[in-house]
């Protein structure tokens, strides 16, 4: 019986030391696992600032995240669209801000009265410094009075955002777009029925004026080109910047600022824009031929966008020169360009 009740109280005492460890152990174990989740988190977790273009802190941007799920951010008017869809937050006082993805897959989005940023998984490095590009604007002026009195502007930005714009000319044809993403090229259309007036690059923090229905000629010609059909095609003016004052270099910023925007305001300064950022559409008009409507005098370079069998796409240029018509301007005869011919890149290019 004693020994017997001897080997139970062992028995005991084994039982009790294994669950006396178990206890002691569990914890160890439940907090390595808590540690990893908290790792895993953590290298999901997006940590930034916002910053101004003088680096100063912006408090309560908006900021916004799209993970793999989203299909597409439509920022309209400058505003994200589909904001209720995504994560977002705002930035505290010194420009910092944390959100959580999901996916190791996603873009982010700042938005504030100062300007827009944008930043992907890809590039992103945390405890970054966000700084924004100033809005642009596009404004200006139909002086043919024959738009309808709807513009559309349009972009498809990096990732996946795309951008719009909507507005009507006034009585005396003005137009303007204002908080505009700078660092891309827009489709400038014209509304109900939508047509191409053409394309407008827009700048950070630059108040574009351009002029539409400049008088000018209608070029007409023949495209030759390799391997593939193209699938539009724009003329863009080749440009001299304008002729400063005497000193202009020796001025202080400020000063030449000044300068700008009241030249820019000047009927040279708004042609000279026009020229800059505007692009004229190209029509593909069945056998390699193709017209532009009303190009003003000067020195061009045809665009060609082209789709490849390598899944590639390539702009591809070639030269144009636009003269002046002996005619009258009611009645201006097209240019005849001849035959402007376009070459795909090699390999190597």
């Amino acid at each position: 019986m004693i020994g017997r009740g001897a080997n139970n109280l062992y028995l005991g005492f084994a039982l009790g030391a294994i669950t006396i460890f178990a206890l002691i152990a569990s914890p160890n174990v439940r907090g390595q696992e808590k540690t990893e989740s908290a790792a895993q988190e953590e290298d999901l977790g997006i940590f930034a600032r916002v910053l101004s273009k003088d680096g100063q802190p912006v408090e309560r941007a908006i900021v916004a995240l799209a993970d793999g799920k989203t299909e597409r951010v439509r920022i309209d008017e400058g505003r994200i669209d589909n904001l209720f869809q995504l994560s977002k937050t705002r930035t505290a006082i010194d420009g910092s801000f944390s959100l959580v993805s999901g996916t190791d897959e996603w873009q982010l989005f700042v938005i504030h009265d100062l300007g827009f940023a944008t930043v992907d998984a890809d590039s992103f490095k945390p405890g970054q410094e966000l700084t924004l590009s100033p809005w642009a604007t596009i404004a200006g002026k139909d002086l043919k009075r024959v738009l309808s009195k709807k513009l559309g502007l349009s972009a498809k930005g990096a990732g996946k955002c795309s951008f719009s714009h909507r507005t009507k000319l006034n009585s005396k044809g003005d137009f303007e777009f204002a908080r505009v993403v700078p660092g891309y090229t827009y489709f400038l259309d014209s509304s109900p029925r939508t047509v191409t007036i053409g394309r407008v690059s827009a700048e950070a923090g630059t108040r574009h004026q351009i002029l539409l229905g400049l008088p000018g000629r209608k070029v007409v010609g023949e495209l030759k080109f390799e391997g593939g059909w193209p699938e539009f095609g724009f003329a863009k003016a080749k440009i001299q910047r304008p002729d400063y004052p005497d000193g202009f270099d020796q001025w202080d910023e400020a000063r030449r600022s000044q300068w700008q925007e009241q030249w820019n305001k000047t009927d040279a300064g708004m042609r000279y824009q026009t020229a800059r950022c505007l692009e004229y559409p190209l029509k593909i008009t069945g056998e390699n031929r193709f017209e532009i409507e009303a190009l003003p005098p000067g020195f061009y370079e045809i665009l060609i966008y082209f789709g490849t069998d390598r899944d590639e796409n390539f702009w591809r240029k070639s030269k144009l020169r636009v003269k002046k018509n002996a005619a009258e301007e009611k009645d201006p005869q097209p240019q005849d360009a001849g035959v402007i011919e376009f070459f795909l890149p090699s390999s190597d290019d």
